[in-house]
């Protein structure tokens, strides 16, 4: 179990063959593997893209964590987010960019208080 990130992140990160995924025709269950999205979000995405193609602004208005949603999902075409990062530096990269609040630098433990 990586202690560096959430499990759904760390799994993200483990099986890069399913991503990026594209929002305006993946299945319900695809948008749920993207780490930054739960499943109320999901659930407005379905229903949202029914009627326009959506944006990146679009899905952080329905409620996604879109700094650590962005790099493994596609809206329109390729993931423009994805294009400078390597197979070899794509770990360290999204650890970086999606540290959580609530992480102690000190002592590398989640901090209650």
């Amino acid at each position: 179990m990586d202690l560096e990130c959430d499990p759904k992140l760390a799994w993200a990160i483990r099986h890069r063959e399913f991503f990026p995924v594209h929002i305006q025709t993946a299945p319900y269950e695809m948008i749920l593997r993207i780490p930054g999205i739960g499943v109320k979000t999901a659930k407005k995405i379905i229903k949202a893209r029914q009627f326009r193609t959506l944006t990146l602004e679009h899905i952080q208005k329905m409620g996604a964590a879109v700094n650590r949603a962005k790099y493994f999902m596609a809206l329109s075409g390729k993931n423009e987010h994805l294009a400078h990062l390597t197979k070899d530096n794509f770990r360290q990269y999204l650890i970086g960019q999606t540290q959580t609040k609530f992480k102690d630098e000190r002592t590398g433990q989640l901090a209650l208080f």
